[in-house]
């Protein structure tokens, strides 16, 4: 059973030590963004760097949009069990 407010997406939160500069926490994001953007299903992603309270420079967070579940299983030669 799927949930009724099932969006498609999820988020990564990432939080580098604390005497990490907002561009290395940048550099962070983009390898984790690199492993992420080829996986089967992944539509988008949105990357936030820093944060306006707090520990800004060490906080990142990606949200993933996923793929609508129909048109991510024909890429993945995903195959539906009653057909």
């Amino acid at each position: 059973m799927m949930a009724q407010d099932d969006r498609g997406e999820f988020e990564i939160n990432i939080k580098t030590r604390q005497a990490i500069s907002l561009v290395k926490t940048d550099e962070v994001t983009r390898e984790i963004e690199a492993e992420i953007r080829p996986l089967p299903g992944v539509a988008h992603l949105l990357s936030l760097v820093g944060s306006p309270v707090g520990e800004s420079v060490t906080r990142a967070s990606i949200i993933v949009k996923l793929e609508e579940y129909n048109r991510a299983r024909s890429h993945t030669g995903g195959h539906d069990a009653g057909a």
